[in-house]
């Protein structure tokens, strides 16, 4: 009948319009509540299952990809434990996984000109032969102005700058927004000394045998082609 519409539609309507974050988080408390150690680690759990079997991502890309492993452990909790998502444990990891794709496809995209990875990418192709290769042992710069620097990190090569080159490397485009467009794409990469800087997105580290602050660029930025 119309009125039974009406009942199933209101029901319905209170579930999955507004109410779903409020249950969300009372059910999350109650059950940290409960057993704090047991729900975080079954979150941990889902984070872990969607990075490494669904999204495949290794250290370098886990910056940005994690927000997207979080999602899905966060979609998993409502519907297992709240009950506020009627669908199922496939139906949301493929919608995580096609909004991660889609994602990285749309950064891909994006116009030579405006962007700062392209940019980056072209300035450090151009411009490899002043770079100064700290793989090799050598810890003293070259006759002129070093661009650059090729260091070893966990197996990685990796491209590092301190913060005056890589300005003039990504120019025009602004530092600020050159080191978001890296991170989304997963080629900035952090280490623990990050902790220690006061600017964002920027690494300490030992270079020409002193501490100072670089950008470090993954090897990834030239899609693992080699030397």
């Amino acid at each position: 009948s119309a009125s039974d519409f009406a009942d199933a539609l209101r029901r319905r309507s209170n579930r999955c319009n507004g109410a779903p974050f409020d249950a969300f988080m009372e059910e999350l408390t109650r059950q940290i509540a409960k057993d704090r150690d047991a729900i975080v680690g079954w979150l941990k759990d889902r984070v872990d299952s969607m990075r490494h079997s669904y999204l495949d991502l290794p250290d370098a890309d886990y910056s940005v990809g994690k927000y997207f492993c979080l999602a899905y452990a966060a979609g998993r909790f409502a519907q297992e434990y709240c009950g506020i998502l009627p669908v199922s444990a496939d139906e949301i990891r493929e919608a995580v996984v096609d909004v991660y794709r889609s994602h990285r496809r749309h950064i891909a995209k994006s116009a030579a000109e405006a962007d700062p990875v392209i940019i980056l990418r072209q300035y450090i192709d151009k411009n490899r032969d002043a770079f100064l290769d700290l793989r090799d042992g050598r810890r003293n710069s070259p006759q002129g102005e070093v661009l650059g620097y090729i260091t070893e990190a966990r197996e990685r090569k990796e491209y590092s700058f301190t913060s005056e080159q890589f300005t003039r490397a990504v120019a025009p485009i602004a530092t600020s927004r050159a080191c978001v467009a890296l991170k989304v794409v997963a080629l900035l990469i952090h280490d623990s000394g990050s902790k220690e800087s006061t600017q964002r997105n920027v690494t300490k580290r030992e270079i020409e045998g002193g501490r100072s602050y670089v950008y470090c660029i993954s090897d990834r930025i030239f899609d693992e082609r080699p030397m």
